[in-house]
């Protein structure tokens, strides 16, 4: 019997807890589970009773190419979100490889494939190392990403576009998105103030 739909199904992924209990999936509700996965960016297996199974690992596949080749798009869809927000490197928007971050003060990063330099602060590919500096920006305060931000007008409140933190352009400190109203209202007199 299958634990995610409850028909009697033929089993094909076991997923174990800490308990050593062992739930039993069916293909299809592992194909579903898997496929919903690949628009999230992290991955969170979660099957049967609740949350139970959360995070657990799914043991096999029994030879199931589909399952498998889903399972591998999930694990490469979920590497490249956290490649993407990581500072210690970046994709080469060239070659698509790993660019190596090289220098401490502009963020700029070293694809060896194709022996470029990417400076964060302007956000262009060069032919050589230098230092480049961007006026009128505030870095998004997660520090594993640091995007480069630009507001000539309206609300304080930013939503970086690339992790999606919460953060204040007053004071350039990061919130959850239900207490940054009250800090800019709080702290700095309203949303709209500089």
């Amino acid at each position: 019997m299958c634990d995610g739909c409850f028909e009697n199904k033929i089993s094909i992924a076991s997923i174990q807890n800490n308990n050593l209990k062992c739930y039993h999936f069916c293909e299809l509700c592992v194909e579903m589970q898997l496929e919903q996965q690949l628009s999230q960016p992290e991955i969170q297996i979660k099957m049967g009773n609740g949350d139970e199974n959360n995070g657990k690992f799914i043991a096999f596949f029994q030879g199931n190419q589909k399952l498998r080749q889903t399972a591998f798009d999930i694990l490469i869809n979920t590497a490249e979100m956290k490649a993407r927000c990581q500072k210690e490197f970046k994709f080469c928007p060239t070659c698509n490889k790993i660019a190596i971050y090289v220098e401490k003060q502009s963020l700029l990063y070293f694809c060896q494939q194709c022996n470029n330099y990417w400076c964060t602060d302007c956000g262009e590919w060069h032919t050589e190392e230098f230092q480049c500096v961007v006026g009128d920006t505030k870095r998004c305060p997660n520090r594993y990403c640091r995007t480069f931000t630009i507001k000539d007008s309206g609300c304080n409140h930013i939503t970086c576009s690339l992790c999606k933190a919460h953060w204040c352009y007053v004071c350039g400190k990061q919130f959850a998105a239900d207490t940054i109203y009250p800090h800019l209202s709080a702290v700095h007199g309203g949303i709209n103030t500089q």
